[in-house]
């Protein structure tokens, strides 16, 4: 098995364990009012792939099935680096480090400041206080919608 393949399984087996549904390279965490929407996209360019995270807020008329959701559709996107705060283009495989012990620094950073951070963005107070103007953009940046409509769309939920 090659080193990029068994990091994705290890980060598979994280976010699956964790309740995501998987399709593809994408999964998808349905939590009523918002879906949480990872996705491993592989670099055209350098031997290292992007980690990407996304927030898709629902319209409470909307049936949405979170399974088909791509990270395109998150009104919130940032990427791993980003949402951390550390410098860097994509999450580089060390060639002497164990796979395996690459895999849980990872995970140990998604699931000590990642998760917490985009659990942070599903909180209506949170998004009172960032919306429509105080947006950490170092981090994140809103797609598909403008602040002042994703507020209203959160509050109406």
């Amino acid at each position: 098995m090659g080193r990029r393949k068994e990091f994705l399984d290890n980060l598979f087996s994280f976010f699956l364990a964790q309740g995501f549904k998987k399709k593809g390279n994408t999964l998808t965490y349905d939590k009523g009012n918002t879906v949480t929407i990872v996705n491993f996209q592989k670099s055209a360019f350098a031997d290292c792939c992007y980690l990407n995270f996304g927030i898709f807020y629902k319209n409470k008329t909307q049936n949405i099935n979170a399974a088909t959701l791509k990270i395109q559709d998150a009104h919130f996107f940032g990427r791993y680096e980003a949402i951390l705060g550390v410098k860097g283009d994509g999450i580089t495989f060390p060639e002497t480090e164990d796979v395996s012990t690459f895999s849980q620094k990872i995970i140990l950073n998604i699931s000590g400041k990642i998760i917490p951070f985009l659990e942070e963005l599903t909180s209506v107070t949170y998004l009172k206080t960032i919306l429509p103007k105080n947006i950490p953009w170092e981090k994140i940046w809103l797609q598909n919608i403008l602040g002042a409509e994703l507020l209203q769309l959160v509050e109406s939920n």
